[in-house]
């Protein structure tokens, strides 16, 4: 289903020709912060005077700008080209039964806001209105990236390729409901609605194809593991439904009461089933895609059946592991958007791919909150220790002890500090054999290390910098006072946390003070009226 507002009506359409140029500079231009006409003729391979006139053309169109380059030399200084900056966004949705994840991107591909909300089940009207308020919540939020251009929304269910749910088990509500239509009319943009695993499906494609892993023409088969073992199919770049818009199924081959553990026959029997399909179809590639790291283990032990099974003098088919995970849907989502406004902007039917920049801030958004599918075993083990790394082994690290009680479930495995005397550190204050926990010198090292969550306790006027790199990575925080030290570092604190949808918390033990909590409670009654000034008594100016 699609919608074309007024202003798009002035991108007029022109030859093929035309078209194509239109969609190569546009794409050299976001290859670029900024660039001239001489290397846009370079990598595009038209003339000075055509790259030109398509620009002239892009700037009438408000997409793009020059600017003048500052002058490196003798003569008159070169002009730059760009897009603009508020050329338009791009929004893209994952919607499940109870949350739904909504990802910003603007025209250049870069990622502005991820984060998730709660969306009402019991009723397909509200549940619409809710959908339609935080896309155009967010969307006024970026406005200063540009007017809102399309939508992509990736749904649970069978969806017909109007973008109605013909059939939604998980959403029951959904099931009938013209989706695509009804969220075009509120919106005013072009919108496309598209199964979850199709969805996630062209993600995957997507990400190898701007890396050159596979072809425009390729074929892709994505199986994930969730609520039983759902497919996607990709074909000559594009999604493959079948007339029942079920291609590729393959679930109703598999008996899933297994227990509560993949055992030696389902993974056999899982194999050999995808084999059977895979050989039919004759992909390029077949992803397979694990809801969690118990399960990884299982898929990886599948991949390696698959292999035995593939004729061994024969060309094989690649097997590999799905990149995107619980990220991949609302990333096939913005591509299937970007494609449909570079359609509307360019008049190119397949417009050059998008390489998005900033997509960990996704992955950290789809891994938080009650955001997930479900998952196809469930485990009736211990859940994992959580791993927590220590920013700063100075003397307020102690209170990251804490989380190492038994309810807490966690255990310190890391710690962050560059100064010469950690090691003496980590043993004197945490009371711990510095070669126990690995000891680094930087955020991205300790990141690295594959901590779940981090306590900071370093130095004050690292505090922003330290805790931005943290959430940016997906990682929650405890934050000890204070937040920042100055009103910019505490609101890009702040930001950051809002716009990853990473947990934050901020530590100051007189929050919990019940004189602080009553003190709340009396405001918030109004009982004192309008608060107009507050009178500090006890005050540390230089986070003594």
């Amino acid at each position: 289903m699609s919608t074309r507002t007024s202003s798009d009506q002035r991108i007029r359409r022109r030859t093929d020709g035309h078209c194509t140029r239109v969609d190569a500079v546009l794409a050299a231009l976001r290859r670029h912060q900024t660039t001239t006409v001489s290397l846009l003729a370079q990598e595009t391979g038209y003339s000075r005077p055509t790259v030109t006139a398509t620009l002239d053309e892009l700037c009438a169109n408000s997409l793009a700008e020059e600017a003048s380059l500052s002058d490196q030399g003798v003569g008159r200084p070169a002009t730059s080209w760009r897009i603009r900056p508020d050329a338009g966004i791009i929004i893209g949705v994952d919607l499940l039964a109870t949350s739904m994840l909504l990802v910003v991107v603007n025209l250049r591909g870069e990622v502005l806001l991820a984060h998730q909300y709660t969306l009402d089940t019991d009723n397909a009207d509200r549940r619409l209105s809710q959908l339609s308020s935080f896309i155009h919540e967010a969307a006024q939020a970026q406005q200063d990236s540009g007017r809102l251009l399309a939508v992509g929304v990736s749904a649970t269910g069978v969806v017909d390729p109007d973008g109605s749910i013909v059939a939604s088990d998980f959403v029951p509500v959904w099931s009938g409901f013209p989706l695509a239509e009804r969220l075009a009319q509120a919106l005013g943009v072009q919108v496309i609605v598209e199964n979850d695993i199709n969805m996630a499906a062209f993600g995957e494609y997507t990400l190898r194809y701007q890396e050159h892993r596979v072809e425009a023409d390729s074929c892709l088969f994505l199986v994930q593991f969730t609520r039983g073992p759902r497919t996607g199919l990709i074909l000559d770049g594009q999604v493959h439904r079948g007339r029942r818009w079920k291609a590729g199924e393959i679930s109703e081959l598999i008996d899933l009461r297994t227990g509560d553990e993949p055992d030696e026959e389902w993974m056999s029997r899982t194999a050999l089933a995808i084999a059977t399909v895979s050989a039919v179809l004759d992909p390029d590639i077949v992803v397979l895609s694990a809801s969690n790291a118990h399960m990884r283990d299982a898929i990886l032990q599948v991949i390696q059946r698959l292999d035995d099974l593939q004729d061994k003098n024969g060309s094989r088919i690649r097997l590999e592991l799905a990149e995107l995970e619980g990220a991949g849907s609302v990333i096939g989502a913005i591509h299937t958007a970007l494609a449909a406004a570079g359609t509307v902007l360019t008049g190119v039917l397949s417009p050059t791919p998008v390489h998005l920049t900033g997509t960990a801030s996704i992955t950290a958004a789809s891994m938080k909150g009650s955001h997930s599918v479900m998952n196809l075993f469930q485990s009736s083990s211990k859940p994992e220790t959580l791993r927590a790394g220590i920013v700063g082994v100075g003397a307020r690290s102690r209170f990251a002890l804490a989380c190492e009680r038994p309810e807490n479930n966690a255990h310190i495995t890391a710690v962050c500090d560059p100064h010469p005397l950690v090691r003496e550190r980590v043993r004197e204050r945490l009371r711990r054999d510095p070669d126990s926990l690995s000891v680094t010198s930087s955020v991205e090292e300790l990141v690295k290390t594959g901590i779940d969550i981090a306590f900071v306790t370093s130095p004050d006027d690292t505090h922003a910098s330290v805790t931005c790199d943290l959430l940016e990575a997906g990682i929650p925080v405890y934050l000890e006072k204070p937040l920042a030290i100055d009103l910019e570092g505490a609101t890009r604190i702040l930001q950051t946390a809002y716009r990853t949808g990473t947990g934050l918390y901020v530590g100051h033990n007189m929050r919990h003070m019940n004189v602080v909590r009553s003190m709340r409670d009396i405001i918030r009654s109004g009982r004192i009226g309008e608060v107009k000034a507050i009178w500090c008594r006890h005050f540390v100016g230089h986070g003594g």
